[in-house]
């Protein structure tokens, strides 16, 4: 099967589903967002699930324990609402075909790939750039990637959760995020 091919067996709808998104940050930062109404874009290699905005889906414990372990002198956390539109949902099964193709598609066409190490997940950032490359190729903007981190340490012996978990979301559609629901808090 193509990624062609799937698209004609699935047909992929806008969601209007919201959900709060999280960002940390610093302060400074923070009022930099809120005063331009703007998150700039991450494009870095290892972005795991592809190049956009990133977010913590209603997680702000999650946020600020981030915010604090990178900017511990003055964290804070950015809160929006987000319409998630066309989103690449990772927590549905449907959307796995369509990574496992474009891996496929990468491989055939790269005599070599980059690597995922530990944090640094230079391949799953080049399969799901691909995927958005290839769907906005066939008309398809994806606004939104969405995905389960496993994260931290196991919670107790044997268990299969981990202290830091989250949804992790990727806002590829600026435009998505709602300015007029935005809080900040620099926990004083």
């Amino acid at each position: 099967m193509t990624i062609s091919q799937w698209l004609e067996k699935f047909k992929w709808v806008e969601e209007d589903r919201k959900v709060v998104a999280y960002h940390g940050t610093n302060v400074t930062r923070a009022c930099k967002i809120l005063s331009d109404h703007k998150i700039w874009p991450s494009r870095q290699p290892w972005d795991w699930i592809g190049h956009g905005i990133y977010f913590w889906e209603y997680a702000p414990h999650r946020a600020w324990e981030w915010a604090r372990g990178k900017f511990p002198a003055d964290p804070a956390v950015v809160g929006v609402s987000v319409r998630l539109g066309k989103c690449l949902d990772l927590t549905d099964t449907r959307f796995t075909l369509l990574l496992q193709l474009a891996f496929h598609d990468l491989k055939a066409n790269n005599s070599s790939l980059p690597k995922n190490v530990k944090l640094k997940r230079e391949l799953d950032c080049l399969v799901i750039n691909h995927v958005v490359t290839v769907l906005k190729q066939q008309g398809i903007t994806v606004d939104s990637i969405r995905a389960p981190f496993i994260e931290g340490k196991r919670i107790y012996s044997g268990a299969s959760f981990h202290s830091q978990s989250h949804i992790q979301l990727c806002i590829c559609t600026e435009a998505n995020v709602d300015w007029s629901t935005a809080f900040f808090d620099h926990g004083h």
